[in-house]
């Protein structure tokens, strides 16, 4: 019996050992990638990380396929990664002053702002929408480049926001203003660096002006103390105390690690997740009202909400010792200090404070710089039927002056000998709603800015003794 022979199927040929090789190699480098560079692919829950975990684990699984589609998957993913990489860094080169926030941890100052960084901020609706850009320099502060100190003068400026103006555009900032009064009183150039940094409140001044006042070597030194959230600072920051005898200690404060990894990942996060969320966002969110407000403005002007916050913040600091800082960026209005000055936690405030800016002035003392505290008053203390703040009950808080947030700054200034200018008398002379914004940003505007300026270059070409401007 003759058997019969059937001939074997062709087997279909497989992919060549460097197509193979190829395919192994890519899914080792996705799968490398997610592991090692996991935060900035937020974090070893996040969708993009467990989808690129699964992507390399396919790319690899690809070598056993067919040459033809293995050639083909090869080709993709070599198009896809060519693809990502390019849009990825065309993406952080333009929308990192739009969507990268310019804040990083700072394990002295607990954030600073990023070094050489472009920052975009826009204005509320009613206070025009404009977009202003400004950037920081390699010292982490705003403006130009910080040279080597010339013969001219210079002049420092600390503080929060209002010196910071990410909202006003270079030429009207306080600083820029403050440089041309100066310049005018001295009859020579003068250099003026904007040292201001937003929520910054004086104890991490004071931290700043020590690594500082050895490398910049300033003439004058001017500290704002913004009398509207500034002694909250001084509590939600937690790097100082006050002992019973009203010496300041530094307390060993910790960084909330949720807040702390979100600052680490401001400059680390890949910009093609952060323009995915913002669009997700801005799609989600709820559309504002034709002023510009989503209604926290009216929340964060209500008296007795923010009088629950300030006593909420003195009760978990200084009552229970809890020295994680929860709050970075969120600046609550004094309202224990301006409302109930008498009450344990407004004294215990005020005491900070005033230990606060005696450090303050020793580190200036013992680098031989000139010294000038200013003072920024809140614009419902200035200005009458200010936005949605209107007017203090004073029935229901008989102790409310309009200077209660100013006058201990001023009082403490003067026990330590140090020059202090209260913009709160110059800008009580003039209608106060005209140097502010408001729609809930309760910062100065252009106008407010060049009054302070001013005031302020006016006062210091004269009152700083030993440091006068020299003239040529």
């Amino acid at each position: 019996m003759n058997s019969i022979t059937h001939p074997e199927a062709p087997r279909t040929p497989r992919a060549p050992t460097w197509i193979r090789g190829a395919l192994v190699a890519a899914g080792l480098v996705f799968v490398t990638f997610a592991l090692l560079q996991a935060d900035r692919l937020g974090g070893n829950t996040a969708l993009p990380y467990k989808a690129l975990l699964t992507l390399g684990a396919l790319v690899a699984a690809g070598a056993a396929l067919p040459v033809r589609h293995a050639e083909r998957l090869l080709l993709c993913v070599v198009t896809f990664s060519a693809c990502a990489v390019l849009l990825e860094v065309v993406a952080d080169r333009v929308l990192t002053p739009l969507l990268r926030p310019p804040y990083r941890f700072d394990s002295q100052r607990i954030f600073a702002l990023a070094p050489s960084q472009e920052s975009v901020f826009k204005k509320l609706p009613i206070n025009g929408g404009e977009a202003v850009t400004h950037r920081i320099n390699a010292y982490g502060y705003r403006g130009a480049e910080i040279g080597e100190k010339a013969s001219r003068p210079r002049v420092v400026i600390y503080g929060d926001s209002f010196i910071h103006a990410a909202y006003t555009v270079d030429g009207e900032t306080f600083a820029y203003q403050l440089g041309r009064v100066l310049a005018g009183a001295a009859g020579r150039d003068v250099e003026v660096i904007n040292a201001g940094v937003s929520s910054y409140g004086p104890d991490q001044i004071s931290v700043a002006l020590e690594a500082d006042l050895p490398r910049l070597r300033p003439d004058i030194v001017v500290v704002s103390i913004y009398a509207g959230n500034d002694y909250g600072d001084l509590v939600r920051n937690k790097m100082f105390r006050v002992d019973s005898d009203g010496k300041l200690v530094r307390n060993d404060w910790k960084l909330d690690p949720q807040i702390r990894r979100r600052l680490e990942l401001n400059q680390r996060e890949l910009m093609l997740l952060k323009a995915g969320r913002a669009l997700r966002h801005r799609f989600a969110s709820k559309p504002v009202d034709e002023q510009g407000s989503d209604g926290g403005a009216t929340l964060f002007s209500n008296r007795d909400h923010l009088l629950g916050e300030s006593m909420r913040e003195y009760e978990s600091y200084v009552r229970a010792g809890d020295s994680t800082v929860y709050n970075t960026h969120v600046d609550y209005f004094n309202a224990d200090v301006s409302l109930r000055p008498s009450s344990e936690s407004a004294r215990y405030k005020i005491a900070l404070m005033q230990a606060v800016l005696g450090q303050i002035r020793d580190l200036a003392q013992s680098a031989r710089v000139g010294l000038v505290f200013m003072i920024i008053p809140h614009a419902s203390d200035v200005a009458r039927d200010y936005d949605t703040w209107g007017s203090a009950d004073t029935t229901k808080y008989p102790e409310y002056r309009g200077r209660n947030l100013t006058a201990p700054i001023e009082v403490a200034a003067k026990a330590l000998g140090v020059p202090v200018v209260n913009l709160q008398d110059a800008f009580g002379k003039v209608d106060a709603r005209t140097l502010y914004f408001t729609g809930g940003d309760d910062h100065w505007n252009a106008a407010g800015q060049k009054l302070a300026a001013e005031v302020v270059g006016a006062f210091v070409a004269s009152n700083v003794p030993g440091r006068p401007l020299p003239s040529r």
